[in-house]
């Protein structure tokens, strides 16, 4: 037997995002470079490493904060076409009330902050046409078995959307039903209701009078094959009303279609569709290379294998 097949598997993630397009019409931006695309991002992001102030984001439903600390730029090319891969500093700060036991127990105070330094994020640029332009990042995001999978891709969107300005490419809902329509596509779907409330209480009444807060989190999963595409619409269409946000996914293959829906302030005017393309690659790895998984070689391998496969196979 094989001494690879001997070990543990692992698998890293790596979801590959495309950002929004700038469309350059006017004469002082037609016919840029990949190199003057590349260089105004790191000019951005050497901005961002002087600048004292900090880039954070709130995490969902949480009082903890995602800051975004020193981006270390490294630059090649595949082919021909320059790529920045970053290695990003971020860190969850506001953790006043969490506890850390190396061998004696720390109480962690507001500022204090847990993070990591090796969030790998790869941005390679396309440019569509010479004098009028379409120009945007193919995104891929290195989501490695240590890491919290939404810490990492909102660690990329936060970089993305505050510092290179350039935020995730969001899909119109009527262009993936036309597609699935016209495709004739089955997909496999995912359901996610998520509910928050803070007034209710489930303690036995004999109790309830030494109660100071509750906070009750409810969460629902479905998983549904072979549903038609009237069913398909009539689901994403339909009310939701007892939760606070449902999160739907169509998958066919390796592409997904991430629907997030969350209830309007106004409740009666219903609710917002936020929709993200996502491409869904993977690769494996072996115990024997977890001492590799943050070298900058081995990272840039992995991610330009699924690079190559989407550029060849992916939607622009």
């Amino acid at each position: 037997m094989s001494k690879k097949l001997q070990q543990k598997e692992y698998v890293i993630k790596i979801p590959v995002f495309t950002s929004d397009r700038i469309e350059r019409t006017d004469h002082i931006f037609s016919g840029i470079t990949y190199q003057e695309f590349i260089n105004n991002a790191k000019s951005k992001i050497e901005k961002h490493n002087k600048n004292e102030s900090s880039v954070t984001s709130d995490k969902r439903n949480k009082i903890i904060k995602r800051e975004i600390g020193n981006i270390q730029i490294i630059e090649n090319s595949f082919d021909t076409t320059p790529y920045l891969l970053l290695k990003i500093s971020a860190y969850n700060t506001n953790l006043e009330g969490c506890l850390i036991t190396p061998s004696e127990i720390h109480q962690l105070e507001n500022n204090d902050k847990i993070g990591s330094e090796n969030n790998f994020v790869m941005l390679y640029p396309k440019i569509i046409g010479t004098e009028k332009q379409s120009i945007f990042w193919v995104i891929l995001v290195y989501d490695d078995p240590k890491k919290d999978s939404y810490d990492i891709i909102s660690t990329a969107k936060l970089v993305l959307t505050k510092i290179l300005n350039q935020p995730i490419k969001s899909v119109k809902l009527p262009a993936v039903l036309k597609e699935i329509k016209e495709n004739k596509i089955l997909p496999q779907i995912k359901m996610q209701l998520n509910a928050i409330s803070f007034d209710e209480s489930t303690v036995n009444p004999k109790f309830e009078k030494y109660r100071t807060n509750s906070k009750l989190t409810r969460k629902e999963e479905y998983d549904f094959l072979n549903m038609p595409f009237k069913e398909i619409e009539e689901l994403i269409r339909s009310p939701f009303n007892e939760f606070k946000q449902r999160i739907i996914k169509l998958i066919v293959s390796k592409k997904e279609y991430k629907i997030t829906q969350e209830h309007k302030a106004d409740a009666q005017h219903g609710f917002n569709d936020l929709v993200e393309q996502i491409f869904n690659m993977s690769t494996i790895i072996y115990e024997d290379e977890l001492e590799k998984l943050y070298e900058n070689d081995f990272v840039t391998l992995k991610l330009k294998t699924v690079l190559e496969h989407y550029l060849k196979n992916g939607d622009e």
